[in-house]
């Protein structure tokens, strides 16, 4: 599901009781409800305004992050690092489905500003669910930018201590000072198809002074840069944010799907209902959310609760379930994949090693080992272009 996003980041401790009846009050003026709130699955709670208050002053089980249901809707809001001491960004956002955006999206505008101009934060974003900068990591640094979205907004405290000339020089669409900052707003319609192209191009000009630097994540998490590579133009990009390759005309179908990553909040709330995720396996997630390397190599998704109304194409290329397989050997070892043409399923163990074992399908021994998660998407991605440069499949 593609997901709008309200950001506001702060560089200082905001759980004062005085931000949280603010805000409350802001989402009560603008008919923002809540349906609950918790840290994950074993502490969510119905929701009520003391509750609320409790969970921004004084945390949640030890911790200033927190979200918050809202109601009738998949859309949630999200609390993070309130207090500043841990390493991250400090904040608050609305993270929001398309559907339910776009139906209200001139109040969610307005809310937006009314955020900025009563909360003041440093700076703030709308901007949407980006694929291609998944394989992207950013390094911590609280008094820079870490992407250009559709709308931003920059406190004039901000602007005070950056290179703000780079910023205003740019030839935004528009421009809106305001009481406390500037929004500046990159394109005419957030869904405009040259969002992402425009925003790298922002990015370039304002420079690195301001913004956040990054760098593609090693391992495994780089696959989906590799693949645009390779592939040129024989991709799409799904409605859920998913990237297929390969299109196989014969079978309508695409030989390579990458599901779309997984917050932090989707992934706490399956290991409540489950068990704890392997770290390794846990990052990959954060990155994407499966993998399907045609029968060569499945690795298994997170089942998103709130995940309805895909389309045909969409459940073709959603990766097989992680709830229905990660327990099919014994209690030491976490199935994360299988595959269909070698009859093999992979397994990692919870000791932070990286290692997966490999184990035959059927009878459940292990057959050997392989050094980590990269070079088993690597061993399988070899065989899948292979044939994708001959024009073969498995089964003929």
């Amino acid at each position: 599901m593609r997901h709008i996003k309200l950001t506001f980041y702060f560089q200082h401790d905001v759980t004062s009781i005085d931000y949280a009846r603010r805000l409350l009050e802001l989402f009560k003026r603008h008919r923002v409800t809540i349906e609950s709130i918790g840290y994950d699955l074993k502490s969510i709670s119905r929701y009520d305004g003391r509750r609320f208050e409790r969970s921004w002053t004084d945390g949640i089980e030890g911790k200033h992050s927190f979200f918050a249901k809202l109601e009738s809707q998949p859309s949630y809001v999200t609390a993070f690092n309130l207090t500043g001491l841990e390493t991250g960004d400090i904040g608050f956002g609305l993270v929001l489905s398309k559907s339910y955006f776009d139906k209200h999206k001139t109040d969610w505008e307005k809310l937006f500003h009314a955020v900025c101009e009563t909360l003041r934060p440093t700076y703030a974003t709308i901007g949407k669910d980006v694929v291609e900068r998944s394989v992207y990591a950013y390094t911590p640094n609280r008094s820079t930018i870490h992407e250009i979205e559709w709308l931003n907004y920059c406190s004039d405290d901000f602007l005070k201590e950056v290179e703000r000339s780079r910023l205003d020089s740019y030839s935004w669409h528009a421009v809106f000072p305001s009481a406390y900052g500037t929004f500046y707003q990159l394109t005419e319609r957030l869904h405009d198809r040259q969002l992402f192209d425009e925003s790298e191009t922002a990015r370039s000009h304002i420079g690195t002074r301001l913004m956040r630097q990054r760098k593609e994540a090693q391992g495994p998490f780089t696959l989906i840069a590799h693949l645009h590579a390779n592939f040129k133009t024989d991709y799409k990009i799904l409605n859920n944010g998913a990237h297929v390759f390969g299109y196989l005309g014969e079978t309508d179908t695409w030989r390579i799907s990458i599901a779309p990553p997984r917050d932090e909040r989707v992934l706490r709330l399956w290991e409540s209902h489950h068990r704890d995720l392997p770290k390794t396996y846990k990052r990959l997630l954060r990155q994407f959310d499966g993998v399907s390397l045609y029968c060569q190599l499945n690795l298994y998704g997170v089942s998103d609760i709130e995940y309805k109304g895909i389309s045909i194409e969409e459940q073709v290329n959603t990766p097989l379930d992680l709830s229905s397989h990660y327990d099919t050997l014994r209690a030491d070892y976490f199935v994360i994949g299988q595959s269909l043409m070698e009859g093999e399923l992979y397994a990692m163990t919870y000791d932070g090693d990286e290692t997966v074992y490999v184990f035959d399908g059927e009878t459940y021994i292990e057959k050997s080992q392989i050094a980590n998660i990269e070079v088993l998407i690597k061993q399988a991605l070899a065989v899948v272009e292979a044939e994708h440069r001959h024009g073969t499949l498995h089964f003929t």
